[in-house]
């Protein structure tokens, strides 16, 4: 079924497994599949009948000690407003707005640990101009943030975050011509 998308990846479980999350287009639906090597096995539901404005935009790992889990990041096209469901396994421990009637040109582009504070930081980008915002999230709120980029050629676009746990930091914004 073409309407299913890949969002991304977690370890849901903390069994050390790899879980593929996919969100149907037309239901809204969120299933994860765990992968077994090479091999996709057959997963679950965790979410059914999602209104299809909703769109999960992030995936990151919730560093706080009170609910290890994932954290998944929402946004809804028609509002523009940002949301986070934090999930024990398929367990909702946790759910509200990070952002509510955001203009629609900010577009979250990913979550990576930028800060160096430990916790995922929330990477918009603004579809008009070509700005980047950084919102850093300590537990379940969003500290101020800051401009990383101002004006970028709106012709490029961010296309991946990394990381680099250990080694610095700050994470790294790669950005390609579309």
């Amino acid at each position: 079924d073409l309407n299913w998308k890949i969002v991304g990846t977690a370890d849901l479980f903390r069994d050390g497994t790899t879980d593929i999350l996919w969100q149907n287009q037309q239901s809204g639906d969120v299933y994860y599949s765990p992968l077994n090597g090479t091999v996709i096995d057959p997963g679950d539901y965790i979410f059914q009948g999602v209104d299809t404005h909703w769109k999960i935009k992030a995936i990151t790992s919730i560093n706080n000690t009170n609910n290890p889990g994932v954290e998944l990041i929402w946004q809804n096209r028609a509002s523009g407003d940002i949301s986070y469901t934090d999930l024990d396994g398929t367990t909702v421990t946790d759910s509200n707005y990070l952002f509510q009637n955001l203009d629609s040109a900010w577009v979250v582009a990913g979550s990576a640990v930028l800060s160096g504070l430990g916790d995922s930081d929330l990477i918009l980008e603004n579809a008009n101009n070509g700005d980047v915002y950084i919102a850093p999230i300590y537990g379940t709120y969003l500290d101020q943030g800051g401009y990383l980029f101002n004006g970028i050629d709106t012709n490029w676009k961010l296309v991946g975050l990394t990381s680099e746990s250990g080694v610095t930091p700050q994470g790294h914004l790669r950005k390609r011509a579309h």
